[in-house]
């Protein structure tokens, strides 16, 4: 009977552990790509910064972008911690 129980129980935490350790896995590829994408969006906002267009619409897009990229890099600042 204790034997079942214990049985029962290491399964549960197998499968726990198992179900966690994915997500830790999903988590970090999800990270990686997040780096890889603000990268990309930080070296569009440098080449915007040259850029001499003064097309309103641009402008505030870039704005956006740019306040969007801060704080993408906030977030990643915390989950390195």
């Amino acid at each position: 009977m204790v034997d079942a129980v214990v049985g029962v129980f290491l399964d549960d935490l197998i499968n726990a552990l198992t179900s966690e350790g994915r997500k830790v896995i999903e988590f970090r590829d999800e990270f990686e790509n997040m780096k890889s994408q603000l990268y990309l969006l930080q070296s569009f906002l440098k080449d915007a910064k040259k850029s001499k267009r003064k097309d309103h619409i641009v402008r505030a897009l870039v704005d956006r972008l740019r306040e969007l990229i801060h704080e993408a890099e906030d977030i990643l600042a915390d989950c390195q911690l």
